[in-house]
């Protein structure tokens, strides 16, 4: 898959995205397209630099050692939030993007470069997604970031580590969406619970 492919897919699918507004419960409709834009930049800029390097790796059969792909993918909640991402996405969806067509996922790289099976490698990232977890529990309690950084800044970062893991927590939940997704985007997002102080 050549770079201009990846560009033309993420062209297609960002294009796209304002037609799922119509499906928003009318007090969200508002908040769409603004949202949108205010990650649009900084996800357009990394996608690409992601990209790039995948497409390169991909058309050049070239396999990295976990450290480099690791480094494609701050402070250190920040990082941890990516391992998690990256490594759960990986573990539950490495089968599926090989037969797409896409570059080693970190599973493969793993095997490769330290001689695994398949179930080591697994293990070993998630493992490593346990690790980026109890990074992320030290830095929104003990660290100096959290005295620094506001906390709904933070808040943010760990709300989105948690909506990563429970897409992949049993399998691929983004690319197979299934009924335990759906089910928690309703309790969350269209019928949440009311909390009266």
């Amino acid at each position: 898959m050549t770079y201009m492919t990846h560009m033309a897919h993420f062209k297609n699918f960002n294009s796209s995205r304002m037609q799922f507004r119509d499906q928003l419960p009318e007090y969200m409709k508002s908040f769409y397209k603004p949202l949108l834009d205010l990650f649009g930049e900084k996800e357009q800029t990394t996608i690409n630099l992601n990209n790039c390097v995948n497409a390169k790796w991909y058309n050049e059969n070239f396999v990295p050692s976990m450290e480099e792909y690791m480094r494609n993918a701050n402070p250190k909640t920040t990082d941890a939030s990516s391992v998690v991402g990256r490594l759960m996405n990986d573990v539950t969806s490495h089968k599926f993007e090989q037969e797409r067509g896409h570059c080693a996922p970190a599973v493969e790289c793993y095997m490769r470069e330290h001689a695994v099976s398949e179930e080591e490698a697994c293990s070993e990232l998630k493992k490593q997604v346990e690790n980026a977890w109890k990074d992320i529990n030290q830095e929104m309690i003990l660290s100096e970031i959290s005295k620094v950084v506001p906390r709904p800044v933070l808040t943010r970062v760990l709300n989105f580590t948690r909506f990563i893991d429970f897409i992949y927590k049993i399998g691929d939940e983004y690319t197979h969406v299934g009924k335990n997704t759906k089910d928690g985007i309703t309790v969350l997002l269209i019928d949440p619970i009311s909390i009266s102080y």
